[in-house]
């Protein structure tokens, strides 16, 4: 809300009498508005919004000052709605002394505009406005950060001092009417007293409806108060800081602390050096500057101008006062003190003009173009260079090396007036100081005893010779004339020859003398003959280099003899009879051949080309000396002139990258033959021919070959390398019908269309020297087959298709299908041994050669193959074989980990390397059908091979050791480790099972699956080695049985069923063997035991081969919903009259699998039995034949601590599940065929009873929980 006050200017007669109580505060000041009680409010009023305050201290330029009328809660200002801010600012430029009043008019802009009796006001908000009840702040901050609480005049609303600093009756005044202060105006106290005299209670003012008069003064320090005295607050310039000199007016100034009125002529002192200058006042009465002007006198001086004394102003007769007529205080502060001249300002006063006491230059004789040091000697130091003049010549440029030591450069030009020793030499220097102080010209002249000055250089004016021809050799007179005597010879040429010594004849005529020399340039007559000739004073002054030539009619100068600057020839080879064109460059024309030898050889003949380019011919003859392209060729020519000079014999030799020189025909030195060996098929003859050079053989046309005689067969080496070297290689590979048993022979080297040349391009003698014993040199090991035709007996001649027995070089083929297969029985040595797929070879004596086994995969699937023999590498096999390549550097060669939970198969790479161990297993799989060969020694011991139980499964991946048959009977037989007598080796699509009711013969190079039941080895048996008549790779001896197949989408399953005496309907071992668990089965069929059936899966199971008709045998499957299925069957030796039908449970079917296949389609995912049955009968059975009797049920154990019951029959059964000690675990009913899967609650590991009750009767089974 508005609040109106009015002021009336009777408040200004008050305050004419207070100023004078604030010129006796001094003891709280500090020269600042900072701190409360700083400004007290005298007045406000509401007609034009305006307000009045008195400074209590002094406020410097630019101090801001804020007003405003909003309410303060005690921690901010609450920003009413219309209520504003005034800012005052001192921008006068000077400090307004305490005392003056401030009187804010028209504080609210639309009353027309805001006005300020000094400084500047200006209003931020239009809602500023001063009224009744009202109040009004002053702070140095922001409304948003109020700093410095000043004062406060208004009422009081709740919290309006709370954290303000500001207290009431001493820094605030609480009223609640406009008005104006009317208390007393005696003050002797401290500043905090004169502000409470103002601040105190509403007694000490007057309200009522007042406003300014317009004459209202801004300020009131110019009126008369009780004990108010002028005093000097400041002495300055009005000049500018810097440098002074003689002549220079400055302007000092006086400030009062008020108005002062000047009579007279007041002065003032200065301290300027020598004598201190009284300057009398200039200006400035009616205000509080007196100005004082003082001008420069010569020899004032000072560093920082300032005043005498304290007491520096002098009244000189007149008066300085105030309005009131009270003498002002005229006392200075200290020199140099705050408020000083001297503290103020930074004024020079340089009245005294520098002097030159000397100049000087060395006392040594100079010449044109010396720079010569100036030294310059004055008063003081920081001296300019005004003008300077030595010997008449202007310098330039000042050095001050302190201590007023100067220095300055004269140099010496051409033309300067010349001084002899002790002349007078002029100079003229004025110098300036940095006030612009000249000093007086110095002028003495130089005169020393040995200062000469030589400024002017010699001339030469003409150089001449006799007119007369000159040869190399004749001394030639020059005469020289110059400008003076005394000269000596600085450089002299005359047609680019150097001339020494130098005769003075007087008058400036001198003399030298001019040799002809080989090389000098010759001169026809009237030619120029070029001269160039300096000579010097003795001060050292060169003359000018006279140059005219010197052109006479009979003055020819011959003086150079022919040279010879090269000697050269092609840059090829050459041979024998080559005729060499041999081009001479010589300085000039018409020359003759004087003498000429190259290589040793005399040539003749010179034929002039023109432009000093000559030939002849050097031709290369047998016997000459062979160079090697780079060697030095020799050479010597010495070529003769018109006038008989002779050039010097050129020398130099030819050197260059390509001219051999080759007079000799390449020879046979030696041949190198193979060492002495038998060389068999495939095996390398090597011939190396060694020539006495390097031979280039060319075979575009044809091959060079050497014959040889193997046997009775001519054979030819041919040329294979060596080309460019002095050693040719030929070479003779054997093949399997070469055989020389007494040594080979060597016959003749012939070209054969081809060429042996140097690199001359001679022909090679092809004669072969100095050639190697070749008695030992045996070829061919010959190739002995067995064909078994008596025995099996190795010593049997007739056994060989030779009738004779292997010996130690013969290479040795082991063939399939023939009627015996060799065994050897004592120690045999052969060169090689290869071994047919599907043929074999039992050693039971020591076999040294290498042997090689052959194993055919006649497709490209996998198939699980182990090394016969030991001793191969990896390395070895990958190179020999291509292999079928996988994801990233796989190749078809893998291992079998039964320790990865995931990754059974570690595959090989082509950089695999290490040893193959016989016997262990692998699977391989080739690029395209064909053999595996693997090369070793063969075990003629027993083999020892290592199997272990794995963290996945206990299967191991291992093989037949033996070139020759093992039986899988036999070796479960012999080693109790191979869990079950059982035996997985791979068909190429599925695992085949054998165990002792199914035993195979295991072929050579055979793999095969066992299951590990320990970590131990297993033990192949030599004695378990057998021939077959026939490759037995899968073949199985043949026992009763059926195999029953199960087809999906083109792949085809099985399972077997044998029939063995005395074996029983429960678990046999070596008899019954599961599916092979090392893969993951996603489409199979097994059978399950009869009795006593714990879920496994058979691959082979075996029956006792009577009562055929009481077994039904239990079938599983593994398949997906939504399969089709076929049921098929193959049958071996089953008794006439049984047939074997397929009961399928589910649908109430049966099937004669002996006439017909059966095929279904399943209803959901299977993995388990309980939906096909096989029946062994004579007749076709029913469901009123199946004999429904609980007992027949079987219950185990499965995964995850589940149990399986299987052989359910269609009723409604329960189960009870009790611990050893009879405590029932849990119940449960269910209607179930085939098999269920019952899900136990979390129970501790123990043995429990399972009771499964139906209307066919109870049965308990014991079952142990791990």
């Amino acid at each position: 809300m508005e609040k109106k006050i009015t002021l009336n200017t009777k408040i200004f007669s008050f305050l004419f009498i207070f100023l004078g109580i604030l010129n006796t505060i001094s003891q709280n000041d500090n020269g600042q508005i900072d701190a409360p009680g700083d400004i007290a409010f005298v007045a406000y009023h509401d007609d034009d919004d305006g307000f009045s305050f008195i400074l209590l201290d002094d406020c410097p330029n630019n101090t801001s000052i804020r007003f405003t009328d909003e309410e303060w809660n005690g921690t901010a200002f609450v920003s009413p709605t219309g209520e504003g801010e005034v800012l005052w600012t001192n921008n006068t430029g000077n400090t307004i002394t305490k005392g003056n009043i401030i009187n804010i008019t028209d504080a609210d802009d639309n009353s027309g505009g805001i006005t300020a009796s000094s400084g500047t006001a200006s209003e931020s908000d239009t809602g500023f406005t001063t009224s009744n009840i009202d109040e009004l702040f002053a702070f140095t901050g922001t409304r948003a950060a109020p700093g410095t609480f000043l004062a406060f005049i208004g009422d009081i609303n709740g919290n309006s001092l709370a954290n303000t600093g500001l207290t009431d009756g001493v820094t605030a005044n609480i009223i609640t009417q406009e008005g104006y202060y009317n208390g007393s105006t005696i003050c002797n106290g401290s500043l905090a007293d004169c502000a409470a005299l103002i601040n105190t209670s509403s007694s000490n003012w007057s309200f009522g409806g007042y406003s300014f008069p317009s004459t209202v003064p801004s300020s009131f320090t110019g009126s008369t108060f009780n004990g108010s005295t002028p005093i000097i607050s400041n002495v300055n310039s009005s000049s500018a800081n810097g440098t002074y000199k003689a002549g220079d007016v400055i302007a000092i100034t006086v400030t009062f602390s008020e108005n002062v009125t000047v009579t007279g002529t007041p002065q003032i002192t200065l301290e300027t050096g020598v004598t201190d200058r009284t300057i009398n006042y200039t200006s400035g009465s009616g205000t509080d500057v007196l100005t004082f002007n003082y001008t420069v006198q010569v020899g004032d001086i000072s560093a920082d101008l300032d005043y005498i004394s304290t007491g520096a102003i002098l009244l000189n007769g007149g008066t300085i006062q105030n309005g009131s007529g009270t003498n002002a205080d005229i006392t200075l502060a200290t020199p140099g003190a705050a408020n000083s001249l001297g503290a103020n300002k930074a004024i020079v006063v340089d009245g005294k003009a520098p002097t030159i006491t000397s100049v000087s230059i060395p006392n040594t004789s100079t010449k044109v173009g010396d720079a010569i040091t100036v030294t310059i000697t004055a008063s003081e130091t920081g001296l300019l260079l005004n003008a300077g003049f030595i010997n008449g010549v202007t310098v330039s440029g000042l050095t001050d090396n302190g201590g007023g030591n100067y220095t300055t450069t004269y140099t010496i030009v051409e033309g300067n007036t010349d001084r002899a020793a002790g002349d007078d030499i002029p100079v003229s220097f004025t110098l300036t100081d940095a006030a612009g102080n000249n000093s007086d010209a110095f002028t003495t002249a130089i005169s020393q005893n040995a200062d000469a000055i030589d400024a002017n250089s010699p001339t030469i004016t003409s150089v001449s010779i006799p007119n007369t021809s000159t040869k190399v050799g004749d001394a030639i007179t020059v005469t020289i004339t110059a400008s003076e005597t005394g000269l000596l010879l600085n450089a002299g040429f005359i047609n680019g020859v150097t001339v020494s010594g130098l005769t003075d004849n007087g008058g400036g005529n001198y003399t030298t003398t001019y040799t002809i020399v080989e090389g000098n340039t010759d001169r026809a007559a009237g030619d120029d003959i070029p001269v160039s000739f300096t000579l010097t004073d003795v001060a050292g002054n060169n003359s000018d280099v006279f140059t005219t030539a010197i052109s006479q009619n009979a003055d020819a100068i011959d003086a150079n003899s022919p040279t010879i600057t090269s000697v050269s020839i092609p840059n090829t080879s050459t041979k024998v009879g080559d005729a060499i064109t041999v081009t001479i460059t010589a300085s000039e024309t018409g020359l003759l051949l004087n003498a000429g030898f190259i290589n040793g050889v005399t040539v003749s003949g010179l034929t002039d080309n023109g432009g000093g380019n000559y030939t002849t011919t050097y031709t290369i003859v047998e016997g000459n000396t062979d160079r090697a392209a780079g060697d030095d060729i020799p050479v010597s020519f010495t070529l003769t002139d018109a006038a008989g000079n002779n050039s010097d014999a050129f020398t130099t030799a030819i050197s260059q990258n390509a001219d051999a020189i080759d007079a000799n025909s390449p020879t046979v030195v030696n041949v190198n033959v193979p060492v002495n060996a038998t060389y068999t098929v495939g095996q390398n003859l090597d011939f190396t021919v060694n020539f006495n050079e390097n031979i280039i053989v060319n075979t575009v046309s044809g091959t060079p070959e050497i014959a040889i005689n193997i046997g009775s067969t001519l054979r030819q080496a041919a040329y294979i390398s060596g080309s460019g070297t002095s050693s040719l290689l030929f070479r003779y590979t054997v093949i399997i019908s070469d055989l020389d048993t007494d040594g080979i022979a060597i016959g003749s080297l012939a070209n054969n269309m081809g060429t042996l040349k140097d690199t001359s391009a001679n022909d090679a003698n092809l004669t072969l020297n100095s050639v190697g014993s070749t008695t030992g040199v045996l070829v061919g090991n010959p190739t002995i087959t067995w064909t078994g035709t008596i025995n099996n007996n190795w010593t049997t001649a007739g056994n060989w298709n030779t009738n004779t027995i292997p010996t130690n070089s013969a290479n040795v083929i082991i063939p399939s299908g023939v009627t015996n297969y060799p065994t050897v029985s004592s120690a045999v040595t052969v060169n090689s041994i290869n071994i047919v797929s599907g043929a074999s070879l039992i050693a039971n004596a020591t076999v040294t050669a290498p042997v090689t086994y052959n194993r055919n995969l006649p497709t490209t699937n996998w198939y699980l193959v182990a090394p016969p023999v030991n001793n191969e590498t990896t390395q070895d096999i990958i190179a020999n074989h291509t292999f079928a390549t996988g994801s990233g550097a796989n190749i078809g060669i893998g291992a079998y980990n039964n320790d990865h939970a995931t990754n059974t198969w570690n595959y090989l790479n082509i950089s695999s390397t290490g040893p193959v161990i016989s016997g262990t297993g692998a699977s391989m799989k080739l690029d395209a059908p064909g053999d595996v060969s693997i090369t070793g020694n063969i075990n003629v011991t027993n083999v020892a091979i290592p199997v272990s139980m794995g963290s996945r499964d206990n299967f191991n991946l291992i093989g037949n050791p033996f070139t020759s048959y093992i039986n899988s009977a036999v070796l479960a037989g012999d080693n109790s480790v191979i869990e079950n007598g059982t035996f997985w080796l791979w068909d190429g699509s599925q695992y085949q099972t054998y165990n002792n009711a199914s035993p195979i013969n295991i072929a050579p190079a055979q793999g095969f699956f066992v299951e590990a039941n320990t970590n131990t080895n297993v033990i192949f048996s030599t004695a378990n080695q057998s021939h077959q008549s026939s490759d037995t790779f899968l073949r199985q001896a043949p026992n009763p049985s059926f195999e029953l197949f199960l087809e999906n989408d083109g792949s085809k399953k099985s399972t077997k069923v044998f029939y063995v005496a005395n074996k029983t309907a429960g678990f046999d071992k070596g008899y019954d063997s599961k599916m092979f668990s090392g893969v993951t089965h996603d489409f199979a069929v097994f059978t399950e035991l009869l009795e006593n059936n714990e879920g496994k899966k058979l691959a082979i199971q075996t029956l006792p081969n009577s009562d055929y008709q009481k077994m039904v045998i239990p079938v599983g499957i593994i398949g997906k919903a939504g399969e089709q299925i076929t049921f098929s069957i193959n049958s071996k030796n089953i008794p006439s009259g049984i047939q074997l039908y397929l009961e399928d449970r589910e649908n109430n079917v049966f099937t004669n699998l002996s006439n017909k296949n059966y095929t279904v389609s399943l209803k959901s995912n299977t993995n388990n039995s309980g939906q096909f049955y096989i029946h062994t009968s004579a007749k076709k059975p029913n469901n009123t034949d199946i004999k429904e009797d609980i007992q027949n049920v079987n219950i185990y154990k499965s995964i995850n601590n589940n149990i399986t019951i299987s052989g359910l029959q269609t009723d409604k059964y329960s189960v009870n599940i009790y611990s050893i000690l009879g405590k029932k675990i849990m119940t449960s009913e269910f209607k179930a065929t085939g098999t269920h899967v019952v899900e136990l609650p979390k129970i501790a590991s123990g043995i429990y009873v399972v009771e499964l009750s139906s209307s066919l009767g109870k049965v308990n089974k014991k079952i142990i929980l791990e």
